[in-house]
């Protein structure tokens, strides 16, 4: 099997966003009016206001940015620009949304889009953890997992797993190309993230992010892994454990790794709304859940898999949960890397403490993956 071009599925909205400093702000980036939200062409916004008055209309506006006095500024704006005149995004949203917006990295073009390196990066969690589950001694022994000043890090994981350096590394040889969203119209949707306090499970008010998010569709891609190349690399000892690089045995080892998440976090929630208080939105949130676990079983081996990937997917699914699995760490090392990733008065609660959903308890990041 000798394939590159893939079909994506998003099963749940994605976000994978930019640099903190493209973030939108209210009544400088955007604006809400009448239940929708304004994104602004900055372009646009000035052409009408040099429109209206010349450069002293600009000046206004300046004025006003630089003092800080948005309200002002959110007031000028209506009075003088209609706002479905400048937008670049309009969201329909039915409330006001706090003072900033999270936007999904774009292309050049403005075109939203989830980053080959974003997707490449999931596949490396689901290989690394697939080839420590098929080889665990090496990572079984607690000096591994830490660096030469004793603090756990995964630098020496990923050498003995993946390769030594970036010539021998064995993700050289996958290649994914960014994915250009082929419905540009995109969504608001406000996180909300469960944490436990006691023996309750509550939101956590004090956290709380709007984010721009892709939403259910199909795109078009390229995953590619030059054979020839690969088997010149083994043939030269270059790289090791290829074998996870064939097409189907990736999609394979990928599916495997996400019903295993799918299954573990199914099973937690299902135990808490037995032992604990949950939140209403828990029994939506597990729906979601049993519903992308139903959509992983039924892929095609080989053919197709599911894949999380992006903002708010947590720490199990960014580190494949390998370290809470019993057949690799003992009690006593598990507990000791737990007690080294969060503070003391935590150590008696599940690991993780919390869960990120959006509105209406959809879980973020999930897509399907098919060969075309």
């Amino acid at each position: 099997m000798n394939k590159s071009n893939i079909r994506l599925e998003i099963l749940s909205p994605i976000h994978i966003g930019t640099q903190q400093e493209k973030t939108w702000h209210k009544n400088m980036d955007f604006f809400y009016q009448k239940g929708k939200v304004y994104v602004v062409d900055q372009d646009k916004l000035f052409a009408k206001l040099y429109a209206l008055d010349g450069q002293n209309a600009i000046e206004t506006f300046n004025a006003k940015l630089a003092a800080n006095r948005l309200d002002d500024l959110k007031g000028y704006i209506y009075q003088h620009v209609s706002l479905a005149d400048i937008a670049q995004v309009v969201f329909d949203y039915p409330q006001e949304p706090g003072n900033e917006i999270k936007p999904l990295v774009r292309t050049g073009l403005g075109t939203p889009l989830i980053p080959g390196s974003s997707l490449k990066g999931a596949i490396r969690t689901a290989i690394l953890t697939h080839l420590i589950k098929q080889k665990p001694h090496f990572a079984k022994q607690e000096h591994n997992l830490k660096n030469k000043w004793g603090r756990y890090n995964d630098r020496n994981l990923v050498k003995n797993y993946l390769g030594n350096d970036p010539n021998h590394d064995l993700l050289r040889m996958l290649h994914v190309a960014d994915i250009a969203l082929s419905n540009p119209q995109t969504i608001l949707y406000k996180t909300q993230t469960l944490n436990l306090y006691g023996n309750s499970w509550k939101i956590k008010q004090s956290v709380t992010n709007y984010l721009e998010c892709a939403h259910l569709q199909m795109c078009e891609g390229r995953l590619h892994i030059p054979q020839t190349q690969l088997k010149l690399s083994v043939q030269h000892g270059i790289l090791k454990n290829t074998q996870v690089l064939t097409p189907g045995k990736l999609f394979e080892i990928i599916n495997a790794h996400s019903l295993h998440l799918l299954q573990e976090e199914i099973e937690f929630w299902e135990e808490e709304l037995e032992l604990t208080n949950t939140h209403h939105m828990v029994d939506d949130y597990l729906e979601s859940l049993r519903e992308l676990y139903t959509t992983a079983q039924e892929c095609s081996p080989a053919q197709s898999c599911v894949l999380r990937v992006g903002a708010g997917t947590g720490w199990d699914s960014m580190t494949g949960r390998w370290a809470k699995d019993e057949n690799i760490l003992d009690d006593d090392t598990w507990s000791n890397l737990k007690q080294a990733l969060r503070p003391k008065r935590y150590f008696d609660t599940p690991f993780p403490k919390s869960r990120k959903a959006l509105e209406k308890a959809k879980p973020l990041g999930f897509v399907k993956l098919s060969w075309r």
